[in-house]
């Protein structure tokens, strides 16, 4: 967890850095092209699921019309339903599906994390005969490089431009404080961003609802942000999504590469 502290309005806004889908801090990389590669006085890009889904003007593999989209397939608990409901009732075919889809959160910054030195052949290749990406960037702490990145967003981006505070923010800055040594007394917090990391999982149908307690799994927009369809496996992606307690209002986002968060990154 890191802290941002703001001399001038003598308060302070929290972020947190929480891998999921059982990732492990091995290094990962960033296929692009080489005006792109992050360095110190360029800009990383992060987009919401949504702006890939609407795919303008970006390649197909880019442009994904399901990207952050999870579906269940519900039929064998709406079959119970129907049984008990309607006891004489009888099914000839049924088929149900729920799906959980990431709409106008997190921003995603996107990377690869191949399992081994042949993996990492097949995808500079991928990236460079179908996309023409030559540069690629090294990123050996993926849980610092997600830190720093929740950090730089605090501090380069006017959080009102970029988001529509929904209630949770409201009542963080409503009952949330802390106590630092610069000041006496406890002092509000602005705001708290938490910065996901992880691999995607490429899944066609994310399980199979026989009960309410299968609805659990799904019910969780950050698990839909990491989740592509199998046809997109080859890219062995592990995203950095960066989520505050709102509504985006800007898409896509650019945060400036800071001095820290070149230091977390090297050219290969």
């Amino acid at each position: 967890m890191g802290v941002v502290f703001n001399l001038e309005r003598e308060s302070a806004s929290l972020v947190c850095a929480l891998r999921i889908n059982g990732s492990l801090d091995e290094e990962v990389f960033k296929f692009s092209e080489s005006r792109y590669v992050p360095t110190l006085g360029r800009d990383l890009k992060l987009a919401t699921p949504a702006y890939y889904r609407k795919g303008e003007h970006l390649d197909e593999g880019i442009y994904d019309p399901q990207d952050g989209t999870q579906i269940m397939d519900v039929s064998p608990y709406m079959a119970e339903v129907i049984s008990t409901e309607f006891p004489q009732a009888t099914i000839n075919s049924l088929s149900a599906c729920f799906t959980m889809t990431s709409c106008w959160l997190p921003w995603v910054y996107c990377a690869s994390q191949p399992r081994n030195q042949c993996e990492f052949n097949k995808l500079k290749e991928l990236f460079r005969s179908e996309y023409g990406y030559s540069g690629i960037t090294r990123i050996k702490d993926p849980s610092a490089f997600a830190l720093q990145l929740g950090l730089d967003f605090v501090i380069s981006q006017d959080f009102s431009s970029c988001v529509k505070p929904n209630w949770i923010d409201t009542e963080i800055r409503n009952r949330s404080n802390v106590q630092f040594e610069l000041w006496d007394g406890t002092r509000p917090i602005d705001t708290a961003v938490q910065v996901f990391h992880g691999p995607v999982e490429y899944a066609d149908q994310s399980g199979i609802m026989g009960d309410l307690s299968d609805f659990g799994r799904l019910v969780n927009g950050t698990y839909a942000t990491f989740t592509k369809r199998t046809k997109y496996c080859a890219q062995a992606e592990y995203r950095f999504a960066v989520s505050t307690f709102g509504t985006v209002k800007k898409d896509p986002l650019f945060i400036p590469v800071s001095e820290e968060l070149a230091k977390l990154v090297f050219p290969k």
